[in-house]
């Protein structure tokens, strides 16, 4: 039962397009992983309720009372950050179809990409100064795929 449950999500995971290419909305692929992790927390708070038991997120940070409920709020957060409009994010790539119906699919993109970058620096910032050392590390990772993904849509055309 466990190995066709396995097979049948690879073979999803195979289907879906890797990046929404010119001239398709890839608005709807893109905002397909947020809504499975917001399906995620919904099914986690659902059984919360089952059990009787709500974990607010300052007692998920700080409590091992609830594993359900911490899952619940890492998914939340998870749909919350990935729909952030930094390229090459979710939100992001959700920024880029939204500005292709307006402009040119190069234009889009590098317009995305200089928000994501942008939006990178502030990242790198906001964890230096409050000591969140992950998120440099994340927003450099933003940087630098945003820069490879302009660069390559520039170079294809």
């Amino acid at each position: 039962m466990k190995l066709r449950l396995i097979t049948a999500l690879v073979s999803l995971l195979c289907a879906l397009p890797a990046q929404a290419s010119e001239g398709s909305d890839g608005s709807l692929s893109d905002l397909l992983w947020p809504a499975v992790n917001l399906a995620i927390a919904g099914a986690l708070q659902v059984v919360n309720n089952m059990v009787g038991t709500f974990v607010t997120l300052d007692a998920a940070m700080h409590t091992q009372s609830n594993i359900l409920g911490l899952l619940m709020w890492i998914n939340l957060g998870l749909v919350v950050f990935n729909l952030i409009p930094a390229f090459p994010m979710d939100g992001g790539r959700v920024l880029r179809a939204a500005l292709a119906t307006q402009m040119a699919y190069r234009n889009a993109t590098h317009i995305a990409s200089l928000i994501g970058q942008g939006l990178a620096v502030v990242f790198v910032i906001y964890g230096l100064i409050n000591g969140l050392w992950s998120l440099p590390l994340i927003a450099i990772f933003v940087f630098l795929a945003a820069r490879q993904e302009v660069s390559y849509v520039m170079e294809t055309g």
